[in-house]
């Protein structure tokens, strides 16, 4: 049991050096491969991202935790809309009630 403890720590620094050494490599070909993409594709949000997460991952030498990738993904791929979903319940059900009493929506009372 001991030699296939130390065996597998070996074939782990092992394949922690040869990583260590190939990333900064592989990671520039990533990089140059979505630089090749133009502007506007519709894929370039997703290469950004994975590049971005990638990087991140090297940064960390582990696990990219939760709350970074929520970070990453979000810059990437924001919502339409920076309001709660939350709010857009609220101000429909307020709109409806208003619609329901005959009452037109104003600047003044859309916001509430």
């Amino acid at each position: 049991m001991q030699i296939s403890l130390e065996a597998g720590s070996r074939r782990i620094k092992e394949q922690d050096a040869w990583a260590k050494e190939l990333y900064p490599t592989v990671h520039e070909r990533l990089k140059q491969a979505a630089e090749t993409l133009p502007p506007d594709s519709p894929a370039q949000p997703f290469v950004d991202a994975l590049t971005e997460l990638v990087q991140a991952q090297a940064d960390t030498t582990g696990f990219v935790v939760l709350h970074r990738w929520v970070e990453i993904l979000e810059r990437h791929f924001s919502a339409p809309t920076a309001r709660p979903r939350a709010h857009h319940r609220v101000a429909a059900a307020a709109g409806a009630r208003r619609a329901r009493s005959g009452q037109a929506a104003s600047p003044s009372s859309a916001g509430s």
